[in-house]
């Protein structure tokens, strides 16, 4: 079965893992992740998104990557959230984002980004 993510890595490691796991029917990506998964002592659990200051009126920039795999998180219970100039916004998939590709940056509001979701 081909999968979609069948890139090699440079750490040697990170390589064998991928292909063991890849030869044992598993899709192997890094691409999307959030930057941090958090466990608090209570054992709550929450994946972030860091984004740098933006200018006062525009929206944080994610890549569509990074809203599926929120969107996916949320979806398992994961409490997600994106961080911008120290403050922690809770991460709606509703939301419009501005979205970056190689294709360049693009305002996405909630019926366009129906097809950025899994």
């Amino acid at each position: 079965m081909e999968r979609k993510y069948q890139r090699t890595y440079k750490n040697p490691s990170e390589n064998a893992f991928a292909e063991t796991a890849r030869s044992n029917g598993w899709a192997v990506t890094k691409l999307g992740w959030p930057d941090f998964f958090c466990e608090h002592e209570d054992g709550r659990i929450m994946a972030v998104e860091v984004k740098p200051k933006r200018k006062r009126g525009t929206r944080a920039v994610l890549k569509t990557s990074q809203i599926k795999r929120l969107a996916w998180l949320q979806s398992l219970g994961v409490a997600c959230y994106v961080s911008i100039a120290d403050k922690l916004i809770p991460f709606d998939e509703n939301a419009e984002w501005q979205i970056h590709s190689r294709k360049g940056s693009r305002a996405v509001n909630r019926e366009d980004q129906k097809q950025h979701m899994i």
